[in-house]
């Protein structure tokens, strides 16, 4: 028979520390690094997006293109005499071309601006302020067909698709159930007037009317007008070059005259 005293005393638990639990990282420093992750996460989602829903946009056919776009460009008055004579123009313009094939429709907007763009379902539209501008016929050709190249490049519907891309991810990234707003700006005037090129296809347009003038013309005399024009008129650049995605004027306009030398 054992005796009490045969037993080892009982020890006491030992002392835990009292940060045993406390984490390293304050939780305000692990909320910031998760969200850094989301935000990057997203960023990457929206860059492969852009990217790839504005390489497939090139092989969707321009009579859809067109269908999209016609209700919206309907609704835009110009002057019919004045517009058929510069539809005339870039009829010419497309039969000395090897793009004969491609639908164009010109348009005039009534504004004093100096400027002109390109749009879906082949659609060109030229201020009036630009016209007005405009003395020489080499100087309007040149703008034709940059607009024209944005075309033949598919630009403006490579465009809208990687933008459409874009704000339906972002309407699903903040949990907006109604994705009828995003895919509304489809039929919109917003969407008509969108024409965010980057650097790289407006000098890609600039090399191709410059190349088509040659051929139409053998000499290239005048191609300069628009970019001096928005010169003369203190078209200043508020960004530096690589901050913006617009070509600066002059870095434009030095490019062409070297290719004259």
């Amino acid at each position: 028979m054992t005796s009490p005293d045969d037993y080892e005393p009982l020890q006491e638990n030992p002392q835990l520390p009292e940060t045993i639990n406390a984490p390293k990282v304050s939780i305000v420093h692990e909320l910031w690094l998760l969200s850094a992750g989301v935000l990057a996460t997203f960023l990457l989602l929206a860059v492969m997006v852009w990217l790839s829903l504005g390489w497939l946009a090139q092989f969707i056919p321009l009579s859809w293109e067109d269908r999209l776009i016609q209700p919206v460009a309907q609704s835009w008055q110009t002057d019919a005499t004045e517009q058929a004579q510069l539809q005339q123009r870039i009829d010419q313009l497309l039969v000395r071309s090897e793009y004969s094939d491609l639908s164009v429709q010109v348009h005039i907007l009534s504004s004093s601006e100096l400027n002109a763009f390109a749009t879906l379902g082949g659609q060109i539209f030229v201020t009036e302020g630009l016209l007005s501008a405009l003395e020489s016929e080499v100087g309007l050709d040149f703008v034709l067909l940059h607009e024209l190249a944005h075309l033949v490049h598919r630009d403006p519907i490579r465009a809208a698709a990687s933008q459409l891309g874009v704000r339906l991810l972002t309407a699903l990234a903040i949990g907006q159930s109604d994705l009828g707003a995003p895919t509304a700006w489809l039929q919109s005037t917003e969407l008509l007037l969108s024409r965010h090129y980057s650097r790289e296809q407006e000098i890609r347009a600039d090399d191709f009317a410059f190349t088509m003038l040659q051929r139409v013309y053998g000499d290239v005399e005048g191609y300069d007008e628009f970019f001096v024009t928005l010169l003369e008129q203190g078209d200043t650049d508020r960004f530096p070059a690589f901050l913006s995605t617009h070509p600066h004027t002059q870095y434009r306009l030095d490019r062409l005259r070297q290719r004259l030398d």
